[in-house]
């Protein structure tokens, strides 16, 4: 395990470094955190806004997600999700959400909305199983990609798409079968 924490401990002080000394990255980070504020101070003074920049466009998405996870602790289904999200864009004014049809931009509110409660906890146990499996056996490889990829679910829906099922379901079976292809 040791070996697995410095591999993390490496890995997140790569990414503070790259986020903070890149000028894209940091100028991207700087843009978040003054759209952030500037929609706080735009719910306090209730201003009626239209959320236009990716930042804007995954709070609202977020928020939307939320009132219908909390409208639906069982979950709206998987094929009534998109029209649940729909119809609170709707509601809240935020035309263009609804018109594009954006999912929830969280993997884990996104599987809230569809499944619930319940449901966001198997996934979370399937997560747990997996990371218990790369830790017994030794795939510290496989622990840091189940750490970046629990790291993007906050920011999109990626196993709502075949390039992140495939990318996650791809790691799990080598990691899953990483005895048997040693013996061969």
């Amino acid at each position: 395990i040791n070996r697995g924490i410095r591999y993390v401990i490496v890995g997140v002080g790569w990414l503070d470094l790259c986020t903070f000394t890149l000028p894209a990255a940091s100028e991207r980070i700087q843009t978040a955190v003054w759209e952030i504020k500037d929609q706080q101070q735009q719910a306090q003074t209730h201003q009626a806004t239209q959320a236009v920049s990716s930042t804007q466009l995954r709070m609202v998405t977020w928020n939307a997600s939320w009132q219908v996870l909390q409208q639906h602790p069982l979950g709206t289904g998987t094929g009534e999700a998109q029209q649940s999200l729909n119809a609170e864009y709707a509601k809240n004014g935020e035309a263009y959400a609804a018109e594009h049809r954006l999912n929830a931009h969280n993997q884990w509110l996104q599987y809230g909305v569809e499944l619930g409660w319940m449901g966001l906890l198997l996934f979370l146990g399937v997560l747990a199983s997996a990371w218990r499996m790369s830790v017994k056996r030794k795939t510290h490889w496989y622990t840091l990609i189940l750490l970046l990829l629990c790291m993007n679910m906050l920011f999109e829906s990626m196993l709502e798409v075949q390039a992140g099922i495939t990318f996650f379901s791809f790691f799990t079976w080598v990691v899953a079968n990483k005895g048997k292809m040693e013996e061969v």
